[in-house]
């Protein structure tokens, strides 16, 4: 299919996900240790839980999206076998409707 627009693709959403990991840690961060928000070894302050959430989601939107492409897949496959039994079906006509025409003519 498309190799250049696919790997562009991840290329984007691997860089994408790099930016969001570098900068969230910076800004979920909470005041009190409880049972979600952990002290790092830097000595920061974390809230793990907005990070969980968003592995968590991400790992089901990614599931979802595979669904999602697999179903178009399957239709534009089925769509494109369809077009090619269209097509054979068409030349198997035309070469009926020549070969008939061969056979008028040399009668």
């Amino acid at each position: 299919q498309e190799k250049e627009g696919a790997f562009a693709n991840i290329i984007f959403q691997n860089g994408l996900a790099s930016v969001i990991g570098y900068v969230l840690p910076y800004i979920l961060t909470c005041t009190k240790i409880t049972n979600f928000c952990v002290k790092y070894s830097n000595g920061g302050l974390h809230n793990v839980l907005s990070f969980e959430i968003i592995v968590m989601s991400s790992g089901i939107l990614a599931i979802l999206g595979y669904w999602r492409a697999y179903a178009l897949f399957q239709r534009e496959h089925s769509h494109y076998l369809m077009q090619e039994d269209a097509l054979q079906n068409e030349e198997t006509t035309l070469l009926d409707k020549t070969s008939t025409k061969y056979v008028y003519l040399v009668k």
